[in-house]
């Protein structure tokens, strides 16, 4: 053990800490495992997120500080390439690895929107 030092506090909170950390122990506290999520979807770009709800195939939008916006509903898949429709709007948007493209009623190509890619989540519950 340590030699008293007058003013010297350093043991009563060594010894605070260390009950600390044995009642943790004790009581069984883990951190819950993080894992990849492979059943949500986020495509990001510069001013915001598409993000699909997990387990389902609706989508919303996000702006850069997080706030949702538009909804939309997954139409088609292709390879990696998703399309999602706002029937509010009556816009498509079709996500690639790479971009985004718009493309409105009665429009025959998709028009690029944003830069952007498909990001992993991770899921810590």
């Amino acid at each position: 053990m340590l030699p008293a030092i007058s003013g010297d506090n350093r043991r009563p909170r060594l010894l605070v800490m260390l009950t600390a950390v044995l009642l943790l122990a004790v009581m069984g506290v883990t951190a819950k495992p993080c894992r990849l999520d492979s059943s949500s979807q986020v495509w990001k770009h510069n001013k915001g997120s598409f993000k699909r709800q997990k387990g389902t195939t609706n989508w919303v939008e996000h702006d850069e500080n997080g706030a949702p916006g538009s909804k939309f509903v997954q139409t088609q898949t292709e390879g990696s390439s998703i399309v999602i429709f706002d029937k509010e709007r009556e816009v498509s948007i079709l996500l690639r690895e790479d971009l985004a493209g718009i493309r409105g009623k009665g429009e025959g190509q998709f028009q690029q929107l944003y830069q952007g890619s498909f990001v992993k989540s991770v899921d810590c519950t």
